[in-house]
C-alpha cells in the first residue's frame, strides 16, 4: 500500500490489461513487440484524441518531476532531458511515458478523487500503481511474451529494463497467468 492524496475508481490488473491492450489495437500495433511511444503519443494520439497535447518543457518547470499528466486536460508534460533519453530509447524514459499516458487513458475521464489527508490505499485504488501497471502491460504485453517462450533477448525485444521485465513477470505468475 502506498500513502496518496488521490483516489482512483478501483481497476484489476486484468481490467489496465485490457486497456493497454485497446490501446495497442486503436494504434494498429496489438502484434508489434516494441510499441512505439513517441510516435503514438506525439502523432497519433492527437489524430485520435484531437483534444490531447504533448509538451516537453525545461526541468526548472517540473518542479523535480520527470513528466507529468493531467488527465481533466488530457495532456502530458515532460522534461526535456527524459524526453531527449526516450528518443535515444532509454527504457526507463520509455517507462516514463508509457506511465504518463496510463494516467491519461486511465483517469481521463475524472475517474481521481482528491483526498482530504493522504491515506494508505490498496494498490487497485491508487493512480500510480494503476499508471505503472499499465505501462508494464502496454510495454511488454502478456500474450506476446508468451509467444517469445521466455526468450533472454525479451528486454531488447520489447525495450525494456529488465527490472520492468521482472516486475511484469512477477506480477503475471502472482495473478496465475503465466
Amino acid at each position: 500500500m502506498s500513502t496518496l492524496s488521490y483516489i482512483a475508481a478501483p481497476l484489476s490488473r486484468a481490467r489496465i490489461r485490457q486497456n493497454a491492450s485497446d490501446i495497442r489495437e486503436l494504434f494498429g500495433f496489438s502484434k508489434t513487440p516494441r510499441f512505439p511511444l513517441l510516435h503514438v503519443i506525439e502523432n497519433l494520439l492527437p489524430q485520435a484524441f484531437p483534444e490531447s497535447t504533448f509538451e516537453v518543457v525545461d526541468p526548472a518547470e517540473m518542479k523535480g518531476m520527470y513528466a507529468e499528466a493531467l488527465p481533466a486536460a488530457a495532456s502530458i508534460r515532460i522534461r526535456n532531458d527524459v524526453y531527449m533519453r526516450a528518443v535515444s530509447g532509454s527504457p526507463r524514459d520509455n517507462f516514463t511515458l508509457a506511465h504518463e499516458l496510463g494516467h491519461l487513458v486511465l483517469h481521463m475521464d475524472h475517474r481521481l478523487q482528491r483526498l482530504s489527508a493522504p491515506l494508505k490505499l490498496k494498490p487497485y485504488l491508487d493512480p500510480e500503481w494503476q499508471a505503472n501497471t499499465f505501462a508494464g502491460e502496454l510495454l511488454v504485453p502478456l500474450e506476446l511474451y508468451k509467444k517469445l517462450k521466455h526468450s533472454k533477448d525479451a528486454c531488447d525485444i520489447f525495450g525494456v529494463s529488465k527490472k520492468a521485465l521482472d516486475v511484469q513477470i512477477k506480477a503475471w505468475k502472482d495473478e496465475g497467468v503465466l
